[in-house]
C-alpha cells in the first residue's frame, strides 16, 4: 500500500511538471512580443511582429501619462494615434528622413528609439522637432553603449568622453556633428555642478585648439563658447 502511495505521488509530481512546461510553452507561443524581442534578432522578425513590438512600446510610453493623473483610455488612444499618424509623429519622421530604408529597417529604427525613450520614461510628444531631437540624442547614447559606457548622455564622465571623441562620433552618427555638439554642450546640462560645467567647457576649448580636429568641429565649439 505504501509503495502504491509513493508511486501515485511521483506520478502526480511528474504530471504537474509536464503541465507547467506545456503552459509555459503555450504562453511563449501565444506571441509574447517582449520575449520574441529578447530571444531573436529584430532583423529575423516579420513586419507584423515588429509592428506589434513597436505598438506595445508606444502603449507603455503613453501609459506614463498616468503618473501625472488619471488619463482616460480615449485620451491615451488619441495620443498613440498622434504618435503613429500625425505630421510630427514617429512614423512620419522616419518616413521623411529615412526614405531610402525598407519598411522593416524603418520599423527597427522606430522600435529602438521607442525603447530608448521608455528606458528614460520620456513621454513621446508628436509635435515640433521632438522625434528629430530624440533620435539625435539616442544615437549619442548608442555610441556610448557600444563603447561600454552605458547609455547616460548627461553624466559628467560620459560628457567628457563624448567631448574627447567628437571626430569618432562624427563617423558614427547620421547627422551633422555640429548638432551633436549642441546636444553635448555642458552649459545646458542642469544636472551638472558649476565646477563640472567649467571643467567640461575647458575640455571643449582644448579640443578647439587641437590641430588634429577638423575645422568644422573647432568652429562650432568656438561659436558655442562665444555665444
Amino acid at each position: 500500500m505504501l509503495n502504491k502511495k509513493i508511486i501515485i505521488i511521483i506520478l502526480a509530481i511528474t504530471l504537474s511538471v509536464l503541465v507547467s512546461q506545456l503552459l509555459f510553452a503555450n504562453k511563449n507561443d501565444n506571441g509574447n512580443v517582449q520575449e520574441i524581442a529578447m530571444h531573436k534578432d529584430l532583423e529575423d522578425l516579420s513586419i507584423e511582429q515588429l509592428t506589434e513590438i513597436r505598438d506595445k512600446g508606444i502603449d507603455k510610453n503613453v501609459g506614463y501619462l498616468n503618473n501625472f493623473g488619471k488619463i482616460s483610455n480615449q485620451e491615451l488612444q488619441d495620443r498613440k494615434l498622434g504618435i503613429l499618424t500625425s505630421e510630427w509623429g514617429l512614423v512620419t519622421f522616419f518616413n521623411k528622413n529615412y526614405s531610402n530604408l525598407t519598411e522593416k529597417e524603418k520599423l527597427i529604427k522606430q522600435i529602438k528609439l521607442v525603447e530608448y525613450l521608455n528606458s528614460n520614461e520620456d513621454i513621446m510628444d508628436p509635435a515640433g522637432s521632438y522625434f528629430k531631437a530624440s533620435n539625435e540624442e539616442y544615437q549619442l547614447s548608442e555610441y556610448l553603449v557600444q563603447k561600454g559606457r552605458g547609455s547616460n548622455t548627461i553624466s559628467y564622465e560620459n560628457l567628457k568622453f563624448l567631448i574627447n571623441n567628437l571626430e569618432d562620433i562624427s563617423n558614427f552618427i547620421d547627422y551633422d556633428i555640429k548638432i551633436a555638439i549642441e546636444h553635448i554642450d555642458p552649459s545646458i546640462k542642469i544636472s551638472l555642478s558649476q565646477d563640472q560645467k567649467e571643467d567640461l567647457n575647458n575640455e571643449l576649448k582644448k579640443i578647439s585648439l587641437d590641430d588634429k580636429i577638423s575645422i568644422g568641429i573647432k568652429n562650432k565649439i568656438k561659436a558655442l563658447q562665444d555665444y
